[in-house]
């Protein structure tokens, strides 16, 4: 089975909507790389059982990713956030001024502190 690596940020995203079942074997499997077989020595399951456990709930994890786009827009102001620290830099190299120089770093900083 090859692992989607936007899962374990899907489930960080979703994963407090999920029974506590798919959480765990995902995170498991995922966070932990466990393999199949781990899982369900771990769990007291048949390996089949935790591959259609992993599986409806990566479908899920999809599911309402695709609904609702948390980990896109993300993606998106990730990306938009660059370009204007980008630029933010260019102005600085082309101020002489000290306060515009300051101002910029001022902004800069604010940028930096934002978490997504």
């Amino acid at each position: 089975m090859d692992k989607n690596f936007e899962v374990p940020i899907l489930l960080d995203i979703y994963g407090g909507v999920l029974p506590k079942v798919q959480r765990d074997s995902l995170d498991m499997y995922y966070s932990s790389d466990l393999s199949l077989g781990e899982i369900a020595d771990n769990t007291g399951k048949s390996r089949q059982s935790i591959f259609d456990t992993i599986k409806r709930g990566e479908r899920k994890l999809e599911q309402m990713e695709e609904n609702l786009k948390i980990l896109a827009k993300n993606k998106f102001l990730q990306s938009k956030i660059e370009i204007i620290k980008s630029l933010l830099l260019k102005v600085k190299t082309r101020t002489s001024d000290d306060k515009g120089k300051k101002l910029v770093d001022f902004i800069f900083d604010e940028i930096e502190d934002l978490k997504f």
